[in-house]
């Protein structure tokens, strides 16, 4: 369930990623705005998932910043139907970073956490390689989106697919019930 959540989770921001120009562009950017934009999201991205990892060692609260990051990518997701400026897109886009920066480290420390034993590289495998052939389906499907219904209907369907991963990583994630 962790891995899938995570694919359904993938899919929602890969709708998005490969149109981000198209995006920027209706909002009256141009190539260095996009370039400038996406250097920014990234930059904010690195550091976040830097000083989370440290902070979630230190805590150990890697379900609880699991959870968070996910609901601050839901509401990214949903301020894009918002957005109407340059500006507004990169605190969209901060807020996406942050959101990434409290997943990534805490879903890749809980899914080392269920590695096979001598099979390591086949789960590391499955983990970013699906990625990468989610993200593939997902840039095709974004595509045809926008093409013919516009990109009002992305970002909810992007919304709704990481919602849907979100509750898909609950339910992996959730506690152990105590025995009594």
């Amino acid at each position: 369930p962790l891995l899938f959540g995570n694919y359904i989770g993938i899919f929602g921001w890969s709708l998005f990623a490969p149109l981000f120009a198209i995006i920027v562009q209706d909002k009256g950017g141009d190539a260095a705005s996009v370039g400038l934009l996406w250097g920014f999201y990234t930059l904010v991205t690195g550091i976040s998932m830097i000083l989370f990892g440290r902070l979630e060692d230190k805590t150990h609260r890697l379900r609880t910043t699991l959870v968070l990051g996910n609901a601050l990518l839901i509401v990214a997701s949903l301020s894009y139907l918002f957005v109407d400026t340059l500006i507004q897109i990169a605190i969209a886009q901060t807020i996406f970073a942050i959101g990434f920066g409290l997943l990534n480290p805490s879903m890749r420390a809980l899914y080392a956490k269920l590695e096979y034993k001598g099979k390591e590289a086949t789960e590391w495998a499955l983990m970013d390689g699906g990625n990468m052939l989610i993200a593939s389906a997902a840039a095709i499907v974004g595509g045809y989106i926008v093409k013919y219904y516009g990109l009002a209907p992305l970002f909810i369907t992007m919304s709704l697919a990481q919602l849907l991963g979100t509750l898909v990583l609950l339910r992996a994630v959730r506690p152990a019930k105590k025995r009594q």
